[in-house]
């Protein structure tokens, strides 16, 4: 039997199947190593070396009564990881596995893995908390400790039985039944319960012939199923690590996210020395993350390609905030479906896990408008395309307003249409598309605006004075 001893004794069973590039695998509570054969299987025949451990505590590995935390666990991968002298590894965390492999990394670095897959992860929150109140209240967890404590073997019974209505009543732990899923195209773009996913609180309310209410809480709108997309590649490292993020025991509020400084993705800004792409590549940089701005003054075109394959080479997400340089309308629609298709094309070719676009919240209802046409046409073949996307509709950006202003200006008049509009700060635009750029895909589109409405001549009137002439609007 194949086992390593750690720093404090405990012995870490594992197996070890298959030679090639190495793969390890995590398991989920409260399972072995086992729970992987099939895999590890089908990669020991295809040219790979599949590693899988049993936890501390679980299987065949020691029963310490110490080091049963994520801590532990990850550094019990690392030692695995370790005595097997392990390089350019793939890791793979199911479930609890998955806060492993987190925490491994937070603790441990890149320097020994490639790329990480987490599945059904428990990253970023499980517990109901005032940050995340969709989650699973402490109850659910406590019932589940003096369960096991009360009588361990009947519970263990009752699992089979709980889990296909959900182990934890959630939609992560259910049994052998079809997941469910918004629509068939999505399903095979990535995490299901990743389908309607919500931006959060910093994304304001919308204006749309629905006074205060939140895009926040509108699910994200899919595409239909595109041509191709039932070929979606799964992206190469799911991420999503939230700010509110909870491990080593539901209730003791230490946060995942603190220890995932090494957990940095490449991520290609196209248009990054622009008002949105500088802001958004010092704020990844912030993160911790390889913030890599392209443009032509970078030596990367999207028009032509140059520069295009070296740039997105080891990317994991590419994010395009570049605008067209004319505004004209066969000029436009010639930019952004040559640009995007060129881009889609060497992201195919790069293995890019993420396409994110920025583009303009009802760009679908002004048919009119030949720069809205454009976008449309864009978000079209982001959608028909193999790369997992999401599409962040804005609203207008406040630093755009004086622009506006100057171009409805004849005279002494500023001719502006009396609408409702909700204007949002680059700054804000560029902290949501950050966290999109991290987190796991939609496949669909999300819609951001700024945190209050306004009629346009009121806000020139009180708020942007300098930019209307002296006269009248």
């Amino acid at each position: 039997m194949s086992t390593i001893t750690t720093k404090d004794g405990t012995e870490i069973y594992y197996k070890d199947w298959g030679k090639g590039p190495a793969v390890t695998f995590s398991h989920g509570w409260p399972l072995n190593a086992d729970m992987w054969d099939g895999q590890m299987l089908f990669l020991a025949q295809n040219g790979f070396r599949a590693i899988a451990l049993d936890r501390r505590g679980h299987g065949r590995s020691s029963q310490a009564t110490t080091g049963n935390d994520m801590n532990g666990y990850a550094d019990d991968l690392a030692a695995v990881i370790e005595a097997l002298d392990l390089n350019d590894v793939t890791v793979v965390g199911h479930s609890t596995g998955g806060g492993e492999v987190a925490r491994y990394i937070g603790r441990h670095g890149t320097k020994r893995v490639a790329k990480a897959v987490l599945i059904a992860a428990v990253p970023p929150i499980m517990l109901k908390t005032a940050a995340n109140p969709e989650g699973l209240p402490i109850e659910a967890f406590d019932a589940i400790r003096a369960g096991l404590i009360r009588d361990r073997s009947q519970f263990y019974k009752d699992l089979r039985v709980r889990k296909r209505q959900g182990l934890l009543g959630d939609r992560f732990h259910r049994g052998s039944e079809e997941v469910r899923r918004p629509d068939t195209g999505a399903s095979r773009r990535g995490r299901p319960d990743r389908s309607r996913e919500r931006l959060g609180e910093e994304v304001g309310p919308a204006h749309q012939g629905r006074q205060g209410r939140l895009l926040s809480g509108r699910a994200a709108r899919h595409h239909g199923h595109a041509p191709g997309s039932d070929q979606r590649r799964a992206p190469r490292v799911p991420a999503g690590l939230r700010e509110n993020v909870t491990a080593r025991r539901p209730h003791d509020g230490r946060s995942i996210i603190q220890t995932l400084k090494g957990f940095a993705m490449k991520v290609v800004i196209i248009g990054g020395s622009g008002l949105i792409g500088s802001k958004l590549v010092a704020r990844l940089r912030e993160q911790g993350h390889d913030a890599v701005p392209a443009s032509p003054d970078s030596g990367v075109n999207t028009l032509t390609g140059e520069g295009l394959a070296k740039a997105l080479e080891g990317a994991n997400v590419v994010v395009d905030v570049s605008n067209s340089p004319s505004f004209e309308d066969a000029a436009v629609l010639k930019f952004f479906q040559t640009s995007t298709g060129n881009l889609l094309a060497a992201e195919a070719a790069a293995g890019v896990g993420h396409h994110v676009a920025l583009s303009v919240v009802g760009s679908d209802r002004a048919p009119d408008s030949g720069y809205l046409r454009a976008k449309v046409a864009q978000e079209k073949l982001i959608a028909a395309s193999r790369i997992p996307y999401t599409i962040i509709r804005s609203t207008q950006f406040f630093e755009f307003l004086k622009r506006i202003a100057d171009e409805a200006t004849d005279g002494n008049t500023v001719r502006i249409a009396p609408v409702l509009f909700q204007p949002i700060a680059a700054d804000d635009v560029a902290k949501s598309v950050a966290r999109v750029a991290v987190s796991a895909q939609v496949n669909g589109i999300v819609e951001i605006a700024g945190p209050q409405q306004f009629r346009f001549e009121d806000w020139l009137r009180q708020s942007a004075v300098e930019a209307v002439p002296a006269g009248r609007a």
